[in-house]
């Protein structure tokens, strides 16, 4: 079974297309008139509309943008995009001072504005005016539109509208133009003292920090690598002075003190070049002479370098006038001797030469350190200059950075100002951007708007669509099994039989049947003879011969050619098929809740099983709720099964036989009495056990699932379970719940009950049968 019902489930995993139509089909079927309803409705206030709708008669007029006549890649026009301005021109166009003053020239909206003020007539022209641009990338025109009652207002608003854009932007340009012209002049005069500020700030910066300036820091760094090495070089030149100082005065004053130099000393004096033989020929001229040629050569290497303010320079062409001096004879101021020394004798020759040496290497001496000096001076200021360079770069970079700024905007606002000058030009000369009318506002023969008729096919196919759509979201907000493929794929059972609705056999109502007379127009001779039988065998109390009174839930007796007792054939042959191997069984018909056709499907089964298949048939009514066993075979209620349980009347005086067919009834007896509780229904267990060899089928009316606990115990008497569902009423999901609370052990069916004809293949839903069985006649009641 669970193998079948995933094949089931599987098959309609995949509705095809369609089945969906079907399905959709049936959905508009079932809900007609609930569709119906939404489409008149939809379709009355469509007509409303439209019955009440006013003719409005809209002109229209398009205007061209012309593009300047001049090319832009020789005048750029400083105006804004047509866009922008279109836009500009629209808002003050339907501004309220301007549409009042239209209003007020063509007698707009008179009654309007008796009743409601200018307001509401401001707003009525603003709906009534359409603006609409046409271009991909750029406006190249736009449309100018208005709608009225009276076309030739209409024609007579829209021109004036036209014009009123036409002469907006010619204002508008002239003022745009103008304006940037003066507004560009003014910040031009502005920038350009900025700019003359910040190049005298520059200036300044630069000549109060010459020689700090970072263009000048390669030649401050050779500079200072050459004084090194010059000082350097007269470093050198000093210590050998010094040093022939020392020798000269430690040779006077041996020659002093003995008359001659020693040995030692001579030799010392010959390694500086000193010549004691020729020192008496010796003059101090020639070394004057070498050592102004020196000082002139380094005079030569400094004034290639340096100005002639340089410090360097003019001391040494101080150094090189006193030696021109005292070469020329002039006289010579000498440093005063020491105290502790002796006076030169000026008789010895020798002396003299040692002498005037000595006062030589002095001056050398001198001149040296203070040259050194001043080097050490000057480099201490190079190098100072050189550690400030890169702070005086910082500066001077912001100053240049903020001129350069100035600058390019100088440059952009004079740029701009030229532009503007030239488009104020352009303008004035009329070679701009205009806007022409390019076709006047039109003569209106046809109202604005839908037609009447157009509006009452909307309405109508609104009507439909939402009708549908609420059948839809009906049919969706709580599903129902409409047909047995549904039942099938939900619940995994499959369908015993699917019994079209009673009303389907009788054709109309069904009360005439129990009032004793009349007819249910069913169409065919079988039924009408069977109504004729009914009627001769009911009294005028409204009872059967035999005390018993018929009801129309017995079809297959009432109606044994109909659709309804076939269908019930093929339930109960259905049923004896799957118990081929089985004698005496136990069938338990129950449903999800009350209402689902359970009772009426029983006596039918029951029925169908004794009259066609000669079966021993024994129907049992356990539902002690709501007994309606009896009523639906036509019997009295007691004496029944309560009864038989209270121990009032034996068994056989509870089960009843209906005289044309092998059938007995069991039913639930006087409840109302009698109440049967749940420790009864083990009871229950032994009698069908005992009567299980009597009768081929025992069919059990249980209670429903879902709100009574006696389905819990019933469901294990029978060897056979069958689900009655209702279709098109009772939710899946509450039929899904109780197969979950109940899990059947047995074979379990569905029997899907009162379905429509939409919900029944097509085979089924034709009443084509003729009359195979007998109506019911008086011999055989």
């Amino acid at each position: 079974m669970e193998r079948k019902s995933l094949e089931y489930m599987g098959r309609g995993a995949s509705p095809s297309l369609q089945g969906k139509v079907k399905d959709y089909v049936e959905i508009a079927i079932r809900r007609k008139w609930l569709i119906l309803s939404i489409v008149m409705i939809s379709v009355g206030v469509a007509g409303t509309l439209a019955w009440f709708k006013k003719d409005v008669y809209r002109s229209s007029t398009v205007i061209l943008v012309e593009q300047q006549t001049i090319p832009e890649q020789y005048v750029t026009s400083v105006l804004d995009d047509v866009a922008s301005r279109v836009s500009t021109i629209t808002q003050q166009v339907l501004s309220r001072t301007s549409l009042v003053k239209v209003i007020e020239e063509f007698g707009l909206f008179q009654d309007v504005i008796q009743e409601e003020g200018y307001e509401m007539a401001i707003l009525s022209m603003r709906k009534n005016i359409q603006v609409e641009t046409k271009g991909r990338n750029r406006i190249e025109a736009f449309t100018i539109s208005f709608a009225h009652e009276d076309p030739t207002t209409a024609m007579k608003v829209t021109s004036r509208l036209a014009s009123q854009y036409i002469e907006e932007n010619l204002k508008l340009r002239e003022q745009f133009v103008e304006g940037a012209s003066d507004f560009l002049e003014t910040e031009l005069r502005a920038a350009r003292q900025e700019l003359e500020t910040k190049e005298r700030a520059l200036s300044q910066f630069k000549n109060r920090y010459m020689g700090e300036l970072p263009s000048q820091l390669e030649s401050n760094i050779s500079t200072l690598d050459r004084k090194e090495n010059e000082r350097n070089s007269i470093q050198e030149s000093l210590n050998a002075s010094t040093n022939r100082l020392l020798l000269v005065e430690q040779a006077i004053r041996e020659y002093e003190a003995s008359g001659a130099i020693s040995t030692d000393s001579k030799i010392k004096l010959n390694q500086f070049g000193y010549n004691q033989q020729d020192s008496s020929a010796r003059t101090p001229v020639d070394s004057q002479v070498a050592l102004l040629k020196k000082l002139e050569q380094d005079l030569v290497k400094l004034q290639a370098e340096y100005k002639s303010a340089y410090p360097d320079v003019i001391s040494l062409k101080q150094q090189i006038a006193l030696l021109k001096d005292e070469i020329a004879g002039r006289p010579v101021v000498e440093q005063e001797e020491p105290p502790t020394q002796e006076p030169i004798k000026v008789f010895d020759p020798y002396l003299k030469g040692l002498l005037k040496d000595r006062n030589e290497l002095r001056l050398q001496v001198e001149s040296q350190k203070s040259r050194l000096a001043t080097l050490a001076e000057s480099m201490e200021k190079l190098q100072g200059q050189v550690d400030r360079t890169a702070a005086r770069e910082q500066e001077m970079l912001a100053l240049e950075r903020d001129y350069a700024n100035m600058q390019e905007n100088y440059q952009n606002i004079l740029e701009k100002r030229l532009n503007a000058r030239i488009s104020e030009n352009l303008e004035k000369r009329q070679k701009g951007e205009r806007f022409r009318i390019l076709d006047p506002a039109n003569l209106p023969k046809t109202p604005d708007g839908p037609l009447r008729a157009v509006i009452v096919l909307a309405g109508l196919l609104l009507g439909c669509v939402l009708g549908y759509g609420v059948a839809f979201v009906i049919e969706q907000w709580n599903p129902t099994f409409r047909r047995s493929e549904d039942a099938e794929i939900s619940l995994g059972f499959p369908i015993l039989a699917t019994i079209p609705s009673f009303q389907s056999a009788y054709g109309k109502s069904s009360d005439g049947l129990l009032l004793g007379g009349g007819t249910f127009g069913s169409g065919d001779e079988a039924s009408a003879n069977g109504n004729r039988e009914l009627v001769a065998n009911v009294s005028d109390g409204g009872k059967w011969r035999g005390g018993l009174t018929p009801n129309p839930s017995l079809v297959s007796r009432w109606r044994p050619s109909s659709i309804v007792a076939e269908q019930y054939r093929v339930a109960a042959t259905r049923l004896v098929l799957m118990n081929t191997e089985q004698a005496n069984t136990v069938v338990l018909a129950t449903s999800a809740m009350k209402g689902e056709g359970k009772t009426s499907s029983v006596v039918n089964l029951g029925y169908t099983l004794a009259r066609d298949l000669e079966k021993q048939v024994l129907l049992i009514g356990c539902d002690f709720k709501a007994p309606r066993l009896h009523e639906a075979v036509g019997m009295p209620a007691a004496p029944g099964l309560a009864d038989y349980f209270h121990g009032d009347v034996g068994l056989e005086n509870c089960i009843h036989r209906m005289d044309d067919v092998p059938m007995w009834v069991l039913p639930a007896g006087a409840v109302e009495d009698h109440a049967v509780s749940l420790s009864r229904l083990p009871q229950l267990a032994a009698l069908i056990g005992n009567l299980r060899s009597r009768f081929d089928y025992i069919l059990v009316d249980a209670p429903p699932i879902l709100p009574l606990a006696d389905m819990n115990v019933l469901a294990g008497l029978a060897d056979l379970l069958i689900l009655v569902v209702r279709a098109g009423v009772t939710p899946q999901e509450i039929v899904v719940k109780a197969m979950d609370m109940l899990r059947p052990t047995v074979q379990a069916r569905i029997l899907l009950t009162d379905a429509s004809s939409h919900g029944m293949p097509y085979f089924m839903s034709q009443e084509t049968y003729g009359a195979p069985y007998t109506a019911v006649t008086r011999e055989s009641v």
